[in-house]
């Protein structure tokens, strides 16, 4: 087998190889999942009037939220990048820490048209918990925003880690990339038969 046979062969598996690898690497289209900006003002990526809190579950600080006047405190990111008809998880990490019940202490969430995602809890006191949902895109880019009020300011709700990955860790990809590597693939072989009639 030639040279050249041999170099597109390694090219067309090497290709292949990173394509596949592509499909299955999570990327969150999040920015700055954490709310880590270095300081307890609103952190970067996130519009809304929250306040970054010391609770955080990872870094060093998390998104609070703890208006307390009946009205819901916010924080806000449109998350770009999402392909139409397909699937996304949402996740994100939720706590809240005093052991007080009531309509007033309310944490909901939207996301795109997926409006009022009330969370049914009877809020006692619960460390990190993980939230999470899968919902299909209607458009390239949408609006995330959580809600949360309180009833008094010994209360808070606290917000860490948000994730918007497509469904099962999938990236989608172009359509021209696997047609490109099936070419290649036709190349090498190709090549490679030639090289034996020759020989």
């Amino acid at each position: 087998m030639s040279f050249i046979s041999k170099a597109a062969i390694a090219l067309t598996l090497s290709f292949t190889a990173a394509i596949a690898q592509a499909g299955i690497v999570p990327v969150n289209l999040v920015s700055n999942p954490g709310f880590e900006d270095g300081s307890r003002s609103k952190a970067t990526g996130w519009s809304g009037n929250h306040r970054s809190g010391s609770a955080e579950r990872s870094g060093m600080y998390g998104a609070m939220l703890d208006r307390e006047d009946g009205k819901f405190e916010t924080t806000s990111q449109t998350i770009k990048g999402l392909t139409v008809g397909s699937h996304y998880t949402l996740s994100f990490w939720l706590k809240w820490d005093r052991e007080e019940s009531g309509e007033l202490n309310t944490f909901k969430y939207d996301f795109g048209r997926f409006k009022n995602q009330s969370l049914q809890i009877d809020p006692q006191p619960f460390y990190w918990t993980l939230i999470s949902k899968d919902f299909t895109a209607n458009k390239n880019s949408m609006l995330l925003k959580f809600y949360g009020r309180v009833k008094d300011d010994k209360n808070a709700w606290y917000i860490d880690d948000v994730s918007l990955v497509a469904k099962n860790g999938t990236v989608p990809l172009p359509a021209t990339l696997p047609l490109m590597g099936l070419g290649l693939l036709g190349l090498g072989l190709g090549l490679a038969r030639r090289a034996r009639r020759a020989a």
